[in-house]
């Protein structure tokens, strides 16, 4: 097996450089050629599709074994067209194919042959409770991929938010709790706050669907007992989202736990205070940075949460449970905020080379487990 590292190098500062990019599958098959050896590319699709089957409203079927020339044409961004060529000139064959999946797509001197013992399921329907800044979002991914999803509904307190990104007018309702009850499968919590979502998850889980939620606020306080209703009802509960967005937080503390007992752990938790922060250092102030974090959809239309340190706290909370099977209360946590703050504390930081962050901590003492919130001076890294 060769094992070659990525196309990285180092700057004349000594910092981390990209060499260049579209290199790595004409290495891979360059080699292979060279050592006589099998090729397979492993990438984040398992083979070459007739479409794209994220972003294709037509149902995208996999080839088994495909040609160079329907390889070059409907590679795209999976293998590079260098690479199609060079192995087309040598006369390689090379597999496409990504991790687990006991699939692929065989490129070589074939003709075209599609999988035809694939299966695919029905699309997920789902029911999105909430469209602000994030259901908005949300719908229109799931609306981007109609062979793996059915919005049956989009429950909303007004209907504006819908309205202006293009939600039928058939899929608009206000009546949240009927929502629910439709037939689905998924039901999407965005509405915020927590006594109505408590309720509204509650009774979706009782139906047996599946729930997802982003509601940090909410499952802080009640997730252990909507955990147990999950359990009991047979249906999941999904709140990775609630931690860090599209950073895997929860999953990384929970493939961490694997290599033995957990110690503790820290970091950044607010990307609204991030953005507030910088804005505030640079010599904004405080109303100004804040209606720019809003604006840009870092903050909510009430933020206070944030600021004070409270959502950090509550994320701690989760991360907590998930790494010690038990959580500090949202009280017995030291926080500080970022309202405040000397400005030109700030400023003279960021002259020393240092950013103010919002950091949490939580660990495992000899008193149980502790955690804080608190501003803290970190040194910048370079960009």
């Amino acid at each position: 097996m060769v094992v070659l590292p990525g196309f990285v190098g180092r700057g004349e500062n000594g910092d981390t450089t990209l060499l260049g990019r579209g290199g790595s599958d004409l290495t891979a098959l360059f080699l292979a050629h060279r050592l006589s050896a099998r090729c397979v590319l492993v990438k984040d699709v398992d083979g070459l599709y007739t479409s794209d089957p994220a972003c294709s409203g037509v149902r995208a079927s996999r080839f088994a074994h495909v040609s160079y020339e329907t390889a070059a044409r409907v590679g795209g961004s999976v293998v590079q067209l260098k690479a199609v060529l060079f192995a087309e000139s040598n006369r390689l064959r090379f597999s496409i194919m990504s991790i687990g999946s006991g699939k692929a797509t065989e490129v070589g001197p074939f003709s075209d042959r599609l999988d035809d013992t694939e299966t695919y399921p029905e699309p997920l329907r789902v029911a999105l409770l909430g469209c602000g800044t994030v259901g908005g979002g949300v719908y229109e991914r799931l609306a981007a991929m109609p062979s793996l999803f059915t919005v049956i509904g989009v429950g909303t307190r007004t209907g504006e938010g819908p309205r202006a990104i293009g939600v039928p007018t058939n899929l608009i309702t206000s009546d949240l709790e009927a929502l629910v009850e439709r037939p689905c499968d998924v039901v999407v919590e965005l509405i915020g706050g927590t006594k109505r979502a408590a309720s509204l998850i509650e009774s979706s889980l009782r139906l047996g669907r599946h729930v997802v939620t982003a509601n940090v606020g909410l499952i802080a306080a009640d997730g252990d007992a909507l955990e147990t209703l999950a359990a009991e009802s047979g249906a999941s509960l999904r709140y990775n989202a609630a931690v860090g967005a599209v950073l895997p937080a929860l999953e990384t503390i929970k493939r961490a736990k694997l290599a033995g007992p957990f110690k503790g752990f820290s970091g950044v938790l607010s990307g609204a205070c991030n953005f507030v922060l910088d804005r505030l250092a640079a010599g904004a102030n405080m109303s100004t940075a804040v209606r720019g974090a809003q604006d840009l959809g870092y903050a909510e239309a009430h933020p206070q949460v944030n600021f004070s340190g409270i959502d950090s706290a509550q994320k701690v909370m989760l991360l907590a449970r998930a790494a010690f099977g038990a959580s500090p209360t949202l009280d017995s946590i030291s926080r500080k905020g970022i309202e405040g703050l000397n400005t030109q504390k700030l400023k003279q930081a960021e002259q020393r080379g240092e950013a103010v962050r919002l950091v949490a901590r939580c660990y495992r003492s000899e008193k149980g487990i502790e955690a804080s919130v608190e501003p803290v001076a970190l040194p910048q890294l370079p960009t």
